[in-house]
């Protein structure tokens, strides 16, 4: 079961977002692709990042 939780995404928020899935990229390449904790955070992130864009051109 999952939970669904409402919440407003400012401008800054999603750039901030960007930059952490772009840092954890140089991250994972830097270190060969091998740290799987790291490409899991880098999944997460980027399925959230896809989340808020679709959720903002459906405001839009």
């Amino acid at each position: 079961m999952s939970d669904t939780v409402s919440v407003e995404v400012t401008d800054a928020d999603y750039k901030a977002l960007k930059s952490a899935v772009s840092a954890i990229k140089s991250m994972v390449s830097t270190f060969g692709g091998t740290d799987s904790e790291l490409f899991e955070e880098l999944v997460t992130l980027k399925a959230l990042k896809k989340r808020i864009k679709a959720a903002q051109a459906a405001a839009n």
